[in-house]
C-alpha cells in the first residue's frame, strides 16, 4: 500500500487549523502516514501543530516559511512529504472521515495520472469560530 502525506498550509488561521488537523487526522478512518504543516503566520498556529504532534500512528512536521502566497508555502512544504502519495488540502478545509482512503483508491484506479482531486463542499465556518 502506498504511503500517504497531506501538505496544510496556513497563515494566522489558527482556530480552522485546529479543525482541519482533527479532521485529518483525529476523525479519519484512516490515518495519513504523515501531515506537514507550513506556517507563515503566527506563533497560534504553530502551537496547534505542536499539540498534534506525538499522536500514534502519523508523523505531524511543522515547517515555518515568510508568507508570501500559498504557491510558495506549497513549494516550501513539499520537500519536506514522504509519502508516495501527496495529498494538499487546505486550513479551512474539513475533509470527510474516509478522504484519505478515496485518495488512495483514485491513485491506485488510474495509476497514470499525475493529480487527482474531487468535490469540494461548502461550509459555514462562522459557526467554528
Amino acid at each position: 500500500m502506498s504511503s500517504f502525506s497531506v501538505l496544510i498550509c496556513t497563515y494566522n488561521r489558527h482556530q480552522l487549523l485546529d479543525k482541519a488537523l482533527t479532521a485529518v487526522i483525529e476523525e479519519a478512518e484512516e490515518k495519513p502516514d504523515q501531515v506537514v504543516v507550513v506556517n507563515g503566520g503566527d506563533e497560534r498556529a504553530d502551537e496547534v501543530v505542536r499539540s498534534y504532534i506525538g499522536v500514534p500512528g502519523v508523523q505531524v512536521k511543522l515547517v515555518k516559511t515568510v508568507n508570501k502566497n500559498l504557491a510558495a508555502s506549497r513549494n516550501v512544504g513539499l520537500p519536506h512529504c514522504t509519502g508516495d502519495i501527496i495529498a494538499m488540502t487546505d486550513d479551512d478545509a474539513l475533509v470527510c472521515p474516509d478522504w484519505v482512503t478515496q485518495m488512495k483508491r483514485a491513485h491506485a484506479e488510474h495509476p497514470e495520472a499525475g493529480t487527482v482531486g474531487g468535490p469540494v463542499l461548502g461550509a459555514n465556518y462562522s459557526a467554528f469560530l
